[in-house]
């Protein structure tokens, strides 16, 4: 993958909703009769199946355009040497992205059953390469997300614990509110926490403002350092403390090559490991 530097505009046609394009001419010779029953096979089973299991997995996209590539040969056994997905204005799980492209390859589909009108399923996990894209005003559009508003309470919760402020964490704490801005390989994420008073059944609400650098340590690990949190309650003067670095690990199925922060857009390249569902 090239050196990214914007999001910029996607190729695909603006409206479009998914275009499958003719596998690739096959390296070996075949013949007529199984050239003809690939295309078909393309046509009119694979293509919609594929369709159909990329609509499944995003709640709504401005244009997404995918493309088949391999042997009339491979296909008809149910095997998928590479599939490219290209979207702009896809929101997955309430999370906004201006621009996606990812390929993945070695794809085991449940072909017999796909011909028989079932829903297309991974039968062995898949390596997913690829960029994707958030600017400023996804961010801002994404506050509501169920992934992204968990993740944030994760972190701040995590951070709580590390700078002992005396505010209740665990479960019935909730965020509200969040707003995160970016900056040069930095954020700041603002909003106000909802936590449960000590030996008592009453709520105490704290504004916040957590500001952080953000870099890639390693292609699983991302590290937060130059931390500060600020607390405050109502009609109280604010606290303010400075945490040591924090790692936080992605898993194994996550491999990073490239994660860029600017004041405009978060860019991220890498790989990911999709397991069957």
């Amino acid at each position: 993958m090239g050196k990214a530097t914007s999001c910029g505009k996607s190729d695909v046609t603006p409206g479009s909703k998914a275009v499958a394009v003719p596998i690739e001419n096959p390296i070996q010779p075949q013949s007529d009769e199984e050239t003809q029953a690939g295309s078909q096979l393309l046509s009119r089973i694979l293509a919609p199946a594929v369709k159909l299991w990329l609509r499944s997995q995003i709640e709504s996209a401005e244009s997404l355009e995918f493309q088949i590539s391999g042997r009339n040969r491979q296909l008809l056994q149910g095997q998928v040497p590479a599939v490219q997905v290209s979207a702009a204005a896809v929101v997955y799980q309430g999370l906004q992205l201006s621009q996606a492209r990812i390929k993945a390859s070695q794809i085991q589909i449940n072909l017999s059953q796909v011909m028989q009108g079932k829903p297309l399923r991974l039968l062995k996990p898949v390596l997913a390469t690829g960029q994707i894209c958030l600017t400023q005003a996804d961010l801002t559009a994404s506050s509501e997300s169920p992934l992204l508003r968990q993740a944030l309470s994760d972190l701040l919760q995590l951070l709580l614990q590390r700078g002992n402020l005396g505010i209740e964490t665990g479960s019935e704490m909730t965020l509200h509110y969040p707003s995160l801005l970016l900056g040069q390989n930095q954020f700041t994420l603002i909003g106000e926490l909802v936590a449960p008073m000590p030996n008592s059944p009453e709520r105490q609400r704290w504004q916040f403002k957590l500001e952080a650098a953000l870099s890639l340590a390693a292609p699983a690990q991302l590290e937060l350092s130059q931390l500060t949190l600020e607390t405050a309650r109502l009609h109280q003067p604010p606290t303010q403390i400075s945490l040591p670095p924090l790692s936080i690990d992605l898993g194994a199925s996550v491999n990073i090559e490239r994660l860029e922060i600017t004041p405009a857009q978060i860019i991220c390249s890498g790989a990911v490991e999709v397991l069957p569902s």
